[in-house]
C-alpha cells in the first residue's frame, strides 16, 4: 500500500491520462524512452514531495493529539484534585465549626460549675446557720429546763421550811431570761411575761 492510500487520500495513478505529457504515438522520434523515464521520475519526484509534507503534517498532528490527550489527562487529574480540595476546605470549614462550638461550650463550663459552686457554698453556709441556730435553740432549751427545774427544786425546798427566798427569786429571774432568749430565737412573736412564771 502507499502512503497515499494510508492516508485516505487520492493519488493520481500514473497512467497516460494523468501525465500532461501527452503521448501520442511510440513511433515519435522526438520522445525516447530515455526521456520518458526522466519525465516519470520527475513527476515521482513530484509526487513524494507532497506525500513527504503529508506525512510529517500527520506526524505532527499524531503529537498535537498526544499533548491535546495528555492536557486533558492533566485537566481531569487537576480538577480531581480541585473537587478534592473542595471537599477537604468544607471538611475543615465544618472541623472549624465543630471546635468553635466545642470551644464556647467549654467557656461555659466553668462559669456554670462557678454557679453551682456558689449555689453550693451557699446552701453550705445556710445549712451552718441552721445548725447553729439549732444549737442554739437547743442550748437556749436545755438552759431553759434547768433554770425552771432548778427553781422548782428551790420551791419545794422552801416548801418544806427552808428560807431560800433569794435563790427562788434568782432562779426565777434565770428562768425569765432563759424563756426570753428561747422566745427571741423562735421568733415567734410571744412575749414572755415575767408574771406568768411561778
Amino acid at each position: 500500500m502507499s502512503k497515499a492510500s494510508v492516508l485516505g487520500e487520492k493519488v493520481p495513478s500514473l497512467t497516460s491520462s494523468s501525465f500532461p505529457v501527452e503521448v501520442t504515438s511510440r513511433e515519435n522520434d522526438s520522445l525516447q524512452p530515455s526521456s520518458l523515464l526522466a519525465e516519470v521520475a520527475e513527476q515521482d519526484r513530484g509526487f513524494g514531495m507532497p506525500l513527504d509534507e503529508v506525512g510529517q503534517a500527520k506526524r505532527e498532528c499524531s503529537e498535537l493529539r498526544a499533548q491535546i490527550d495528555s492536557h486533558d489527562a492533566a485537566k481531569k487529574n487537576a480538577l480531581a484534585k480541585m473537587s478534592k480540595i473542595a471537599r477537604l476546605e468544607s471538611d475543615l470549614l465544618e472541623m472549624k465549626t465543630e471546635i468553635m462550638d466545642a470551644w464556647a461550650e467549654a467557656e461555659e463550663i466553668p462559669a456554670k460549675a462557678n454557679k453551682k459552686v456558689v449555689v453550693y457554698l451557699k446552701d453550705v453556709a445556710d445549712v451552718q446557720e441552721k445548725l447553729r441556730d439549732a444549737s442554739d435553740q437547743e442550748s437556749r432549751s436545755n438552759k431553759d429546763a434547768r433554770c425552771k427545774s432548778r427553781r422548782e427544786t428551790f420551791e419545794e425546798i422552801h416548801v418544806r421550811g427552808f428560807d431560800l427566798s433569794e435563790e427562788i427569786a434568782q432562779a426565777k429571774a434565770n428562768e425569765y431570761d432563759a424563756k426570753f432568749l428561747l422566745s427571741d430565737t423562735e421568733d415567734s412573736g410571744e412575749e414572755v411575761d415575767r408574771a406568768a412564771i411561778p
